[in-house]
């Protein structure tokens, strides 16, 4: 039985309504033992005041909740920086703030353009939109100024059946790109499980991606459930782990103070 969850978001986050205290009650009603809080703090709307304080009350609440639980839970204090290559030196700033142990990295869109979740793929050109998410994804890795990158393959949970690619082949020079980098700057890949509660069924990256990510020498993975709600917190763990097992990890990762703890499976 899975004991962590290591992708999640409060009332600190636009798109959740729970205080990180009840998110951290859930993980050790559900019997977790190690969670990571990973509020967002997206580019550009991060330059936001709105946004600024709430990478300021993210801080003080996980700290808050981090001494609540103390000897029922282990709280890593974490942040998911999404498109960090916006505003470089904003990103950088904001990270240095305060000492997280985790930061996830993600693209939740491109450039300034609205977020995946709000796009109407029926009335875009999917494939070259996927062409430069991919790009950018590279990038992104190449700054690498994180632990785990989140969600690879995030924009395909909103692609409806009709328009969605059925394979990674178009893309797939791309992708072995960014899991040499990963492989080689000691970063991780992040399993998120939340499509398994999403009609799309499948984790974010599926067993193929993660198989090729082991094909190609990567180690270190990270699980996450992306909860925004108590009900979901620790969701799919199992799961994702079970495909970690099926593509050849014997380990998966979860952080303190920025360093990976390997946890046998």
């Amino acid at each position: 039985m899975a004991t962590f969850d290591f992708h999640m978001h409060t009332d600190s986050s636009p798109d959740s309504e729970t205080s990180a205290l009840d998110m951290c009650q859930a993980a050790i009603d559900k019997g977790l033992t190690h969670i990571a809080i990973t509020d967002h703090l997206d580019f550009p709307d991060y330059e936001t005041d709105d946004y600024a304080n709430r990478k300021e009350r993210s801080w003080r609440e996980q700290s808050a909740a981090k001494a609540a639980v103390e000897g029922k839970l282990r709280l890593s204090r974490g942040v998911e920086i999404g498109s960090p290559l916006l505003d470089p030196a904003l990103t950088d700033a904001a990270l240095a703030a305060h000492d997280y142990d985790f930061i996830l990295a993600s693209l939740h869109q491109l450039g300034r353009h609205p977020d995946f979740y709000y796009v109407d793929f029926r009335r875009l050109d999917v494939l070259p939109t996927l062409d430069e998410y991919f790009t950018e994804l590279i990038e992104v890795v190449e700054w690498g100024r994180f632990q785990s990158l989140a969600h690879l393959t995030y924009p395909f949970r909103y692609i409806p059946d009709a328009v969605r690619p059925t394979d990674y082949d178009r893309w797939m020079d791309q992708i072995d790109a960014i899991f040499r980098g990963l492989r080689d700057k000691g970063l991780a890949l992040e399993i998120n499980t939340s499509g398994l509660r999403r009609p799309i069924g499948v984790t974010a990256p599926d067993l193929p991606l993660i198989r090729r990510y082991r094909e190609l020498g990567g180690e270190l993975i990270t699980v996450g459930s992306d909860a925004h709600a108590p009900e979901d917190v620790g969701a799919g763990i199992d799961e994702g782990i079970e495909l970690a097992r099926t593509a050849g990890f014997r380990y998966v990762a979860i952080y303190e103070n920025k360093q990976p703890i390997m946890l046998p499976i």
